[in-house]
């Protein structure tokens, strides 16, 4: 974008334009999150963490997490009927870890999950829900997140983690979040489960329960509703992981939700700027004129 040269009126009148008018310019190139961009925190498993890099030799990929998806919706990007006019949010993505298993040349250079402002999550590989609780005081704190998006409890079903200690550990990741000040939480209640593993669905079914049931009446969250999944479109071949189709429909169900929630803030488009610009155009010509008029009066 060129560099916008602001109209040049005379008088204290004028400079007030000039310089108000130089601050409004700078902002009309910014197209990225800046120092006070809200920070989102993904906290869950590999599902958050992303699957096995294209390149692994002998093993099917897995897909890249839907923090993909989401950080393309977050930057302005249409993916089926979310983000139609193509808003892009002043946000970051914060964490402990930077694993992002897809880096390797077969992506495109702008792939989001490279970005420095979109890098970090908290998904670890293989946790179960009492896992992610013990480390999460010792290593929330320096996130600063005024935002979290929980997915947990696969790994709970899989592993046969008894419903008591799945429910103790939700209360405990609730209880760090809210202390840390962390003032909106969304708690997906996730899909089922597919192939030989759908056996272990009725666990997930109890902690869909929990979630939308007694979590939700000690804590203050937004449920993400994910129980309609389809197993054989949305996971991969392990039918646990998300493919493509999953990424981009939990996506599109966090980003939806914290829409509706009215949580995000979005960056002006360039044109907003060009109309406030317009509007302090006019209003300092006219103060111009009744100058220049009551000039001509004096005289």
């Amino acid at each position: 974008m060129p560099s916008f040269i602001p109209p040049v009126f005379s008088g204290s009148n004028g400079r007030r334009f000039v310089a108000i008018a130089a601050v409004v310019s700078s902002f009309m190139c910014a197209s990225r999150p800046d120092a006070s961009a809200q920070a989102i925190v993904a906290i869950g498993d590999s599902i958050t963490a992303g699957g096995y890099p294209l390149t692994s030799p002998g093993l099917p990929p897995w897909g890249l997490s839907y923090r993909d998806p989401l950080t393309r919706l977050l930057n302005g990007e249409t993916i089926g009927t979310s983000n139609p006019t193509g808003t892009v949010y002043d946000v970051t993505m914060v964490g402990t870890l930077a694993t992002n298993w897809h880096t390797d040349s077969t992506l495109t250079p702008g792939y989001l999950l490279n970005d420095p402002l979109f890098t970090m999550h908290a998904g670890y590989y293989g946790w179960r829900t009492e896992q992610v609780n013990e480390v999460l005081p010792t290593t929330f704190t320096p996130f600063n997140a005024d935002i979290a998006l929980v997915y947990l409890g696969t790994n709970d079903a899989l592993q046969e983690t008894p419903l008591a200690t799945t429910k103790t550990a939700f209360s405990g990741i609730l209880t760090t979040l809210q202390s840390a000040g962390v003032s909106n939480v969304f708690v997906a209640q996730i899909g089922p489960l597919g192939g030989g593993n759908a056996i272990h669905n009725p666990a997930i079914d109890a902690i869909n329960a929990f979630i939308g049931g007694e979590l939700s009446t000690q804590f203050n969250f937004h449920i993400v509703n994910l129980t309609a999944q389809d197993p054989w479109t949305h996971l991969t071949w392990d039918r646990i992981h998300p493919s493509e189709a999953g990424e981009r429909l939990i996506a599109e169900a966090f980003f939806n939700s914290m829409v509706s929630a009215n949580v995000l803030s979005a960056i002006p488009e360039p044109s907003t700027y060009a109309a406030i610009l317009g509007v302090m155009a006019l209003g300092g010509t006219m103060v111009v004129r009744r100058r220049r008029k009551g000039a001509r009066h004096a005289a």
